[in-house]
């Protein structure tokens, strides 16, 4: 071997044939390989092993690792420092996943499209040579039904697209690596409209992806209400040595029920009541607002009644559909709306 990242490639002495339980440890130690840029020691990887039941000396690792490096042209050391540290070379092909069919090829790739942002980046570093190796399965036969079924479908954003924010690839990879191995982490985090970023010590809760952002929930300090973090305001992530845990009770799940990310107004439903355009009212019929509507037409024109979450959102969806919508109930609503178009008309008269 040559110091630095190289490929192991010195003679070694035939081995014995493998038992099944040496054929066993090589497909776990192969398993347990990060892709770069992470790397594993191997007392690292002696742990996890022992975790599983295949305990081995280092020394017998060491072997262990000698001998696939030299059957998997993939596999990298690095002597520079002790112990050394092993890894899958990034443009490694994968042996995890036999030939794709094109079904199965199609299916990573859409997940790729579409998942790819909510997976951890040590599940995406060992992902990414399936997903090159399923979209060069898709492009060797772009005829078939399966390859043009890929060109075929798309999911859409509500509203109108926009660019989302780039989160950069270390914050993701600490982020995503403190909330799996329930560890703190300090942050540089620059708030909406300020100048500069300020020092966090974060306990990660969970990760929320709206309108194609990605959120951290997390609390910090002696303060036990989770709040959001959005990742691309994050300038410097680190994961610390300090185990933590989400406070007692904390459910996802419960967050986003209660409006946290539709940053909700009130801790009640209201109950809303308004008069709809026909043509909009078959819409919400098609797409109810909850499943209490009520659609009721008097004299030629439709009612709705409704109960829906108290939130920011819900104002968007009412400004958004203009006079195909008038809002009767909640009074309080109403003359909110009332006041925001009057200022909109303001703005806009005589211009």
């Amino acid at each position: 071997m040559t110091v630095g990242w190289e490929r192991v490639s010195h003679a070694t002495k035939a081995a014995k044939a493998p038992a099944a339980d040496v054929v066993q440890r090589y497909w776990h130690i192969l398993r347990r390989l990060p892709r770069a840029p992470g790397v594993i020691t191997v007392p690292e990887l002696g742990r996890a092993l022992e975790a599983e039941g295949l305990g081995a000396s280092a020394r017998t690792l060491e072997r262990d690792l000698e001998k696939l490096a030299l059957r998997f042209a993939g596999v990298e050391c690095d002597m520079r420092t002790k112990p050394f540290r092993w890894r899958w070379a990034k443009s490694a092909e994968s042996f995890l996943v036999p030939d794709l069919t094109l079904e199965a090829a199609v299916t990573w790739e859409l997940a790729r499209r579409h998942l790819a942002h909510l997976l951890p980046a040590s599940a995406l570093e060992l992902l990414e040579p399936v997903f090159e190796q399923a979209s060069r399965a898709i492009e060797t036969q772009p005829s078939h039904r399966m390859a043009r079924w890929a060109r075929q479908v798309e999911a859409l954003p509500p509203g109108l697209p926009r660019r989302v924010p780039a989160v950069a690839r270390p914050v993701h990879r600490a982020v995503t690596r403190a909330l799996l191995e329930q560890h703190t982490i300090d942050v540089d985090y620059r708030k909406y409209g300020a100048n500069a970023a300020q020092r966090y010590e974060l306990t990660p809760c969970g990760l929320l992806s709206r309108g194609g952002l990605l959120h951290l929930v997390a609390t910090y300090g002696d303060d036990e209400l989770p709040r959001l973090f959005s990742l691309h305001r994050v300038e410097r992530a680190e994961v610390t040595e300090r185990s933590a845990s989400p406070p007692r009770g904390f459910k996802l799940e419960s967050f986003v029920a209660e409006g946290h990310p539709g940053f909700r107004r009130g801790s009640e439903n209201l109950r809303l009541e308004a008069w709809v355009d026909a043509g909009f009212a078959r819409q919400l019929s098609e797409a109810p607002l909850s499943v209490d509507q009520n659609l009721s037409e008097t004299k030629g024109r439709v009612r709705v009644r409704a109960t829906v979450p108290d939130s920011m959102e819900l104002r968007g969806f009412l400004r958004s559909h203009g006079p195909l919508l008038e809002v009767t109930k909640p009074r309080w609503l109403r003359l909110e709306l009332r006041t925001e178009l009057a200022q909109l008309l303001a703005r806009y008269d005589g211009k």
